[in-house]
């Protein structure tokens, strides 16, 4: 039984919003197969698909094996500190578990990697901005009540009430 093969077109933005056809490919579902569009340059491909300019589409699904930082909500994470990540980020100039800008330039950025690590920094950012809104709320209560301003909620949406009235 042979393979299946495929022909994909490769085309570039013309004039009046048309799409020009640049060439045409002819690709097979053969194992250790791959794809490489160089644009007229050569490339020295190390995946199935190696494309050496830009890509554009309406739809990129990255599908992955490496785990979803839900578990930063779990109570036996340990979060750490501000003043933690104040002293790494001084000493090292990115954050923890962040690749460096020159590992990057030299290693290159695995999207999907990156997505689910920024996608936890974002997640422990928020549990940080939730802990910080309740320190504030402690703390405007304790001024509040230095004050005597204690205010009595049920109080205040009666009062909006009868005023609305």
């Amino acid at each position: 039984m042979t393979n299946p093969v495929y022909q994909i077109d490769v085309r570039k933005a013309a004039e009046n919003n048309l799409w020009e056809k640049i060439v045409q490919y002819t690709v097979s579902d053969a194992p250790n197969e791959s794809l490489t569009i160089a644009n007229g340059t050569a490339i020295n491909p190390q995946a199935d698909l190696a494309v050496n300019g830009n890509i554009l589409g309406n739809q990129i699904k990255v599908k992955t094996d490496i785990s979803v930082p839900d578990y930063v909500f779990e109570p036996d994470y340990k979060l750490k500190s501000l003043e933690e990540i104040e002293s790494y980020v001084k000493e090292n100039k990115h954050l923890p578990e962040i690749p460096t800008a020159k590992q990057i330039q030299a290693d290159g950025l695995d999207v999907a990697e990156m997505n689910l690590l920024l996608l936890k920094k974002m997640e422990e950012m928020t549990l940080h901005l939730i802990d910080q809104q309740k320190q504030i709320r402690e703390m405007k209560a304790e001024i509040d009540k230095k004050n005597g301003k204690t205010i009595d909620h049920k109080k205040v949406c009666l009062i909006k009430r009868i005023k609305s009235n």
